[in-house]
């Protein structure tokens, strides 16, 4: 609790502000992310709402709260060095959401190892986390928090039996139809649920390094080098 009512975690993914990450956090590099999957994936599908004070509002009078009964929570991240960034970003945060005028954030920064432990063992119900890719396919975008067979779900504990059997098919399946039908569901399941919120896309940390002579290089969100863009003089 609170963030086992869906009211609550629906309010909170209104009332971030990805713009004001962008901007603050980041000195504007970066894309928002409204979809786990990022750009450049297969099978991607922008889900997620845009920023509304008004819905958040309203989905939190809906929960049980108000100007003077404040949602009280907190927010863990990161403050070693782990992600550079994450006091920036949470500060960020703590501002985007109390601009509700009904959510009450207290910042809770601690060093790496023992937010792991904490998020790990449920004691962290809202916290900042980055990832990396293992391997370029929407799945490994999606499973890691979705997927009952982790057990944790990296810390979202979320449970859901259709979506297991979708996660399975999706890897199951050749068709590349049948795969972008379950994709889009479970991005719009994940919208619905909100397991977790994406933020933004890092576009600083992708560097690529190539001879001066070698032209039509780029990097895209997915790290991945279109080769046949490249040239050489």
């Amino acid at each position: 609790p609170p963030f086992d009512n869906r009211l609550v975690r629906q309010a909170i993914s209104y009332a971030v502000d990805r713009d004001a990450i962008i901007e603050k956090a980041f000195g504007g590099f970066g894309s928002p992310a409204y979809t786990m999957v990022p750009e450049g994936v297969p099978h991607r599908y922008e889900t997620f709402p845009r920023r509304d004070l008004e819905k958040a509002r309203e989905l939190l009078r809906e929960a049980g709260y108000s100007e003077s009964r404040k949602l009280a929570i907190n927010l863990w991240y990161d403050s070693s060095g782990h992600y550079v960034k994450e006091p920036d970003v949470a500060a960020v945060l703590k501002a985007s959401l109390e601009e509700t005028g009904m959510i009450d954030l207290q910042l809770q920064g601690v060093e790496w190892g023992t937010l792991v432990e904490r998020w790990t063992s449920g004691e962290t119900g809202f916290f900042l986390l980055g990832w990396y890719p293992d391997y370029l396919d929407a799945d490994n975008y999606l499973d890691s928090w979705l997927s009952t067979e982790g057990g944790q779900s990296l810390g979202t504990f979320y449970s859901h039996p259709a979506v297991d059997l979708m996660l399975k098919e999706g890897r199951a399946t050749t068709s590349s139809e049948v795969r972008d039908a379950i994709y889009r569901l479970l991005q719009e399941l994940e919208a619905e649920d909100v397991p977790v919120i994406p933020l933004w896309y890092d576009l600083l940390q992708h560097n690529a390094i190539a001879k001066r002579t070698i032209k039509g290089l780029h990097l895209p969100v997915d790290m991945e080098i279109r080769l046949w863009m490249l040239e050489k003089e």
